[in-house]
């Protein structure tokens, strides 16, 4: 689970937010695995193709469980990971703002664990970190601002301080080791 805090801003689209984080997947894995939607909102299924072929898919995953402060789609399969566990997005609220929190919950992964958590689980935590700090960089720029607003599907709206209230976003942080 990493989170970062931000300061208050107008509504984030979900479905924005999914595709920004899965924009790293080409980035981390050397262009080999890319993200495909079954339909362009964003709401149908996802897989993480491995190119050049697009198959098989490294990880399969079902249309999103929406909610006015989460989206949550359930882990189906694939070649690393069994058909458990969700990726996780919160926006909740806070006094000064929001905190976008994004977890991989309950998966069981194919990999062996001595080889899942010094590899595989590192692979999430970077690009997490990543895709937060990213986040942060877009909410101080109106034109990248632009891209992640609700517009349309599943916005992420949560209660709280209107946009002028909060101060800078937080460094992005990660659960400590359990």
């Amino acid at each position: 689970m990493q989170w970062v805090d931000l300061p208050a801003c107008p509504a984030l689209s979900f479905a924005a937010l999914e595709r920004l984080y899965f924009a790293w997947v080409p980035r981390l894995s050397a262009g080999m695995v890319q993200p495909l939607w079954s339909e362009p909102s964003g709401l149908g299924t996802l897989r993480l193709a491995i190119l050049p072929l697009r198959w098989p898919s490294a990880i399969r995953m079902d249309a999103p469980q929406r909610g006015p402060e989460r989206w949550s789609r359930p882990i189906r399969g694939g070649l690393l990971a069994k058909g458990h566990g969700s990726l996780d997005f919160e926006l909740l609220a806070r006094p000064e703002g929001r905190r976008l929190v994004v977890s991989v919950r309950g998966l069981d992964p194919r990999l062996p664990r001595a080889l899942y958590y010094p590899i595989q689980s590192q692979l999430h935590e970077r690009s997490t970190l990543a895709y937060l700090r990213e986040i942060v960089r877009r909410l101080d720029d109106p034109a990248s601002l632009r891209s992640l607003k609700a517009e349309g599907a599943a916005p992420a709206e949560s209660p709280g301080p209107r946009a002028g209230d909060g101060g800078p976003a937080a460094a992005p942080r990660a659960r400590p080791p359990s």
